[in-house]
């Protein structure tokens, strides 16, 4: 997928800067504005910011909106059961739905911008820092999300 143009508060409009689009509200469902702000992007995932344009527009709920080009974030950090993590492999990726909000590994085992049934390609193996507290046989990933 190549770039998206969208429009970000002017606040979050930098270069680099990047965003998880949760949802929508529901005064974006009649904006005129909507198709080029948030149609092309899908919730739940992880965008970052390619270039900040000059045009702005005024937004209702968020004020000053810029113009950017954003892009998909692709490469994540994250667990996968030991056993299936192996270098180069492509795999489906189904999460551990850990709760657990005090392990140190929380972020890694729940990624955002990743969801249950992505095709991930394992870029790298390594081992966790800290053992999981849930007991599970873990191996920390570097992965690169295949849409």
């Amino acid at each position: 997928m190549s770039s998206i143009i969208a429009l970000l508060p002017q606040n979050l409009a930098k270069k680099g800067f990047r965003f998880v689009l949760l949802a929508e509200t529901e005064n974006c469902r009649d904006c005129r504005l909507r198709k080029v702000c948030i149609e092309n992007l899908e919730a739940e995932r992880s965008y970052e910011v390619d270039e900040v344009r000059k045009k702005s527009f005024r937004c209702p709920v968020y004020g000053e909106m810029r113009v950017c080009r954003i892009k998909p974030v692709r490469e994540f950090l994250l667990t996968i059961p030991k056993n299936d993590a192996v270098e180069g492999v492509t795999i489906r990726y189904s999460g551990h739905g850990c709760q657990e909000l005090t392990c140190p590994n929380f972020d890694l085992c729940n990624p955002v911008g990743v969801k249950a049934g992505d095709e991930i390609k394992i870029m790298k193996v390594s081992k966790l820092k800290d053992p999981c507290k849930l007991g599970l046989d873990l191996a920390k990933c570097s992965v690169s999300l295949l849409l």
